[in-house]
């Protein structure tokens, strides 16, 4: 039996697997058979922060989303058996950056691309 902690490192990939093992390609066609199933309103948003890790979904959730598709909970903990048996590498939890960071990050990149540019037309002869 795995630990809580494995359960919660491996949702994201389990319920990824578990969607696409039930023929949906995309999450919006997963809300489709999940609202028509059980008719709780999640939204393909949702799916996809569950699936990134960024959110984990409440309990009333995970079960819509496993009956929606076809599955139990039993399903659910012989996936997250498996992978953890097999020692597959479970993502790493999101690095969630404050507004600071967020901020400092993107002017990095945008001065990254800045230099980019002064360097495309320096060398391809760009006049200014």
């Amino acid at each position: 039996m795995v630990s809580y902690d494995d359960t919660m490192r491996y949702l994201p990939l389990v319920m990824r697997r578990l969607r696409l093992r039930a023929g949906h390609k995309t999450q919006t066609s997963a809300l489709r058979a999940i609202r028509r199933q059980t008719g709780v309103g999640i939204t393909a948003a949702r799916i996809c922060e569950w699936e990134s890790g960024r959110t984990a979904p409440s309990l009333r959730s995970l079960f819509a989303f496993l009956l929606g598709l076809g599955y139990d909970l039993k399903v659910l903990q012989d996936e997250v058996e498996q992978l953890a048996e097999a020692g597959v590498a479970a993502p790493p939890p999101p690095v969630k950056e404050n507004r600071g960071q967020r901020g400092a990050r993107r002017l990095a990149e945008i001065q990254a691309s800045k230099r980019y540019l002064e360097e495309f037309g320096r060398r391809y002869g760009a006049e200014e």
